[in-house]
């Protein structure tokens, strides 16, 4: 199944509102280190050598998540 430029981009943002409410500065309430719009954790971020920062750097560290999940995705 294929999705669209605008499919994707409506799901990224419904990620993001849920994992930060869109706060780039957010914080995980929990003690794994979970930081930014997507709330990766300091574990994540070592594993994909990928480094947290403005909304650019979250966006480029996002494609790196999706990348690395591939094919274990399912839409």
């Amino acid at each position: 199944m294929s999705v669209s430029p605008e499919q994707f981009a409506s799901f990224i943002w419904k990620v993001s509102y849920c994992e930060s409410g869109h706060k780039v500065k957010a914080k995980g309430k929990d003690a794994a280190g979970s930081l930014g719009l997507w709330q990766m954790t300091a574990d994540t971020r070592k594993k994909l050598k990928v480094r947290h920062g403005g909304l650019s750097v979250q966006a480029e560290n996002y494609f790196k998540f999706l990348a690395a999940g591939g094919n274990k995705l399912k839409w």
